[in-house]
């Protein structure tokens, strides 16, 4: 019940004004005025359009919500706008200020745990063995979170992204490698309350359409069960 109305709720005051304001400055032909405002205001302020070129207000945005559910949706309307490669230019240093001010070794660790392909607490593989040889796009397990499947999708096409998750290229990021950051970055917090409630409302928007279907969002198996030799085994 918790993760279902922290879904509702972060949809209704997050994501959808964010949306709606957007779209109002595009509506009004002030797009690239509104892409002129620096993107660090943008990412903690909602901005909204005055009457007159140049003049608008800003409202602070809820921190951690605001930045994640809110300037992410932004950033990625304007990405799906303008093809922009550059539209999350920043971004990740938004999100790091957000919710780890000064912890760099938190950060550090998961990157690390990445590029060695090795988790430090179990001894495990980031990417099984078995996956390792399969596009990023297919390397998660059936606990995978549909919300890492989907911030995947979008990072590899996000130039220089791979360095913050600890890959070589940004096409090599996995939902894997997005999963191991969230956890290493968020702990328990982000396992037992932020994911579940996002996944929710990933299964909700996505599950069934061709691009859900494209990243396996409501899928509980691996991975491997995708590729055309396997299917014809295991169904």
């Amino acid at each position: 019940a918790d993760a279902t109305r922290f879904a509702v709720n972060t949809v209704t005051y997050v994501i959808a004004p964010s949306i709606a304001m957007w779209a109002l400055w595009h509506y009004q032909g002030r797009g690239e005025e509104h892409e002129d405002i620096p993107d660090w205001k943008r990412d903690l302020y909602t901005v909204v359009p005055l009457p007159g070129e140049g003049n608008h207000a800003m409202f602070p945005k809820p921190f951690e919500h605001g930045v994640v559910y809110g300037s992410g949706t932004e950033r990625f309307l304007t990405y799906l706008k303008n093809q922009d490669p550059d539209a999350f230019e920043g971004y990740y240093k938004s999100l790091l200020d957000a919710f780890l001010p000064g912890s760099d070794i938190a950060i550090t660790a998961g990157t690390l745990e990445n590029a060695k392909n090795r988790d430090n607490y179990t001894g495990r593989p980031i990417i099984p063995r078995p996956e390792q040889k399969l596009a990023a796009s297919e390397q998660y397990g059936p606990y995978t979170s549909e919300t890492s499947k989907l911030i995947a999708a979008g990072a590899r096409k996000v130039p220089g992204a791979g360095k913050l998750v600890g890959t070589e290229e940004s096409h090599a990021i996995a939902p894997r490698h997005i999963d191991n950051l969230i956890y290493s970055w968020t702990a328990g917090l982000g396992q037992e309350y932020a994911v579940p409630a996002l996944d929710k409302a990933v299964n909700l928007m996505f599950k069934g359409t061709e691009l859900g279907d494209d990243l396996g969002i409501g899928e509980k198996q691996t991975g491997l069960k995708r590729l055309p030799v396997v299917k014809t085994f295991i169904g």
